[in-house]
């Protein structure tokens, strides 16, 4: 006999909250598997896969209904599946799951996979979207590494002018179409889209696509790659370095980095770049592991920090820490002080 209990109220999980589960077994030696349908579609990657465990925690970070599935086996060979658990998370009211249009505070339209993914991309990140202004002059060279659809792309394609260049890297096939949509549509001709991961060397990698929430795509080399639910497919990455020596790609002298965890690779890539061209970073780092090793880097590359909501200075990483904690947060680096 196994039994499941959670903390859903009423079937229904607020977004943002984590779904907590355990389990309660008779007998020894029972292990667990556990996937997600996040209707309609059925992830057949195990968000957990074979182990003993007599919990677990989940966090879906899109709204919709869910259906959790949890298979079991036990030494004996004998295995089956519990009753499933379905539940909503984050809204009573559906919204509509098709393609939406939104206008942005910056005045340009971005098209969104659903409506509540142009809500997102209409709140933004406020502080981090005017930092921008302050470091892209017209004529500046500018990555985008996590484009995803866009909301950052544009505004820094049109700070770089037509002297400057935009290149958008972004490893999620649905992304790329997106954003190759809305380069289009609002008129951007000074920009490339290079479709592939960034970690630190060459390779080809596994990556997930989450349909219900199209900016969670995260590669195998993330921390988060085991707790995220998404369809898993193959792509390849490169280094920065390799990529811009090889492409003969114009050097950067700004670079936005967002790929959900595994910020610190990517600056494993760039190490050229950093020394012989010490772009502005615009960083969002991921949790402390994520965050220590790429301000190690940063630090022996003679970087300084800067918080673009509080506007505060910080001078190396032990500072950067203390600031803002295990948390996910965004920050500006820049050479010297």
């Amino acid at each position: 006999m196994i039994r499941i209990e959670s903390n859903l109220e009423d079937g229904f999980l607020p977004l943002g909250q984590i779904l907590e589960v355990q389990l309660h077994f008779e007998g020894e030696g029972v292990e667990t598997s556990f996937y997600m349908k996040h209707k309609p579609l059925f992830y057949l990657r195990p968000l957990a896969g074979w182990e003993w465990r007599d919990s677990l925690r989940i966090y879906p970070e899109s709204p919709g209904d869910y259906t959790l599935l949890v298979a079991w086996r036990r030494p004996d060979s004998s295995w089956g599946w519990l009753e499933p658990l379905d539940f909503r998370v984050g809204q009573q009211v559906k919204r509509s799951s098709s393609p939406k249009k939104v206008d942005l505070p910056e005045g340009f339209s971005l098209w969104a996979p659903s409506e509540w993914e142009g809500t997102i991309s209409q709140e933004g990140e406020k502080a981090m979207a005017e930092a921008l202004g302050h470091w892209i002059k017209p004529g500046s060279v500018v990555y985008d590494v996590g484009a995803n659809l866009g909301r950052y792309a544009i505004p820094m394609a049109r700070l770089a002018g037509s002297e400057g260049f935009l290149y958008c890297i972004e490893a999620n096939p649905v992304c790329v179409q997106f954003l190759t949509t809305n380069l289009n549509e609002n008129k951007i001709t000074n920009a490339e889209i290079l479709p592939v991961a960034l970690l630190d060397t060459q390779r080809e990698t596994h990556f997930t696509v989450n349909y219900g929430n199209i900016g969670l795509g995260v590669t195998e080399n993330s921390g988060f790659y085991g707790n995220k639910t998404g369809h898993e497919i193959g792509v390849r990455a490169e280094a920065l370095d390799a990529l811009v020596e090889n492409f003969k790609l114009r050097p950067p002298d700004v670079v936005k980095i967002d790929v959900e965890g595994v910020e610190h690779m990517v600056i494993q890539g760039m190490a050229n770049i950093l020394a012989g061209h010490k772009p502005v970073l615009f960083l969002e780092l991921h949790g402390m592991h994520c965050a220590l090793a790429a301000l190690e880097i940063l630090d022996e590359a003679g970087y300084t920090y800067i918080d673009p909501i509080h506007d505060a200075e910080l001078a190396e990483r032990n500072a950067v820490i203390d600031h803002f904690g295990d948390t996910v947060f965004q920050l500006v680096a820049r050479h010297g002080s």
